[in-house]
């Protein structure tokens, strides 16, 4: 399997993993919003294992020229791909030109 490309992201937010007397009752910590470091865009699902992922594009959302999800996916890691890959800009030009 090839290297593949990941826009680097920081969790806003996320649950911690839930240890109780010394046993983890969760596998791992579950994320439900991430935003990329330059603050373009940001992934956002609700608060419930198994949701797909929004991917939103921030200056499009606050100046509400487009505040809906450009695509839902799967996990966080194919949104974190669909950016670095420019796949992610492509869809935004194709849904704002299919709104105009």
């Amino acid at each position: 399997m090839g290297n593949t490309t990941l826009a680097p992201i920081r969790k806003t937010e996320h649950s911690y993993r839930m240890i109780r007397r010394g046993a983890a009752v969760t596998r791992y910590a579950e994320c439900w919003a991430a935003e990329t470091l330059d603050g373009v865009w940001h992934f956002r699902r609700f608060e419930e294992s198994g949701t797909p992922w929004g991917i939103y594009h921030e200056p499009s959302v606050k100046d509400e020229s487009f505040p809906l999800p450009i695509a839902l996916v799967g996990t966080l890691r194919s949104c974190r791909k669909a950016v670095a890959s420019g796949i992610a800009e492509r869809i935004l030009a194709q849904r704002k030109a299919e709104a105009a």
